[in-house]
């Protein structure tokens, strides 16, 4: 991820690969956790939880943040992890989903904003203009 940072996201490539290491490294923590379920929905979930993750980045920035907030925070649960400290890495994570959560409140409030007369059932039924904000 510091490596696809350093060489800058000015393209939809650079930022699908950021977004692919992103996800790659919930997937690993899922899968290094043992519980299969959670395996399970990774998979199952794929499309949409890369949206999310595109749709979390634009709540991020407006929100005043840059992906190496994110690169910090992965290094927080990574080194609670390495260091055995179940409870501690739980707690980053915790934090870390926390704040990704907001992010996504903030870009959809913002998408709400630029497109008023949208409602959230739309949203819903594809047909408010979510590409504003998702995958490039």
């Amino acid at each position: 991820m510091r490596e696809t940072l350093a060489g800058g996201l000015d393209t939809p490539e650079q930022e699908l690969r950021f977004h692919t290491f992103d996800v790659g490294f919930h997937e690993a923590i899922a899968s290094a956790s043992g519980n299969r379920v959670l395996g399970y929905l990774f998979e199952a979930m794929a499309q949409p939880l890369r949206e999310g993750f595109y749709i979390s980045r634009r709540g991020h920035e407006q929100r005043g943040h840059t992906l190496a907030h994110t690169i910090e925070a992965h290094q927080r649960i990574l080194d609670c992890i390495r260091q055995g400290n179940g409870r501690a890495a739980a707690e980053a994570m915790r934090l870390h989903l926390k704040d990704t959560e907001r992010d996504i409140r903030t870009a959809l409030s913002q998408l709400r904003r630029d497109f008023p007369k949208a409602s959230c059932q739309s949203t819903a039924c594809g047909n408010t203009p979510l590409a504003a904000i998702s995958a490039p």
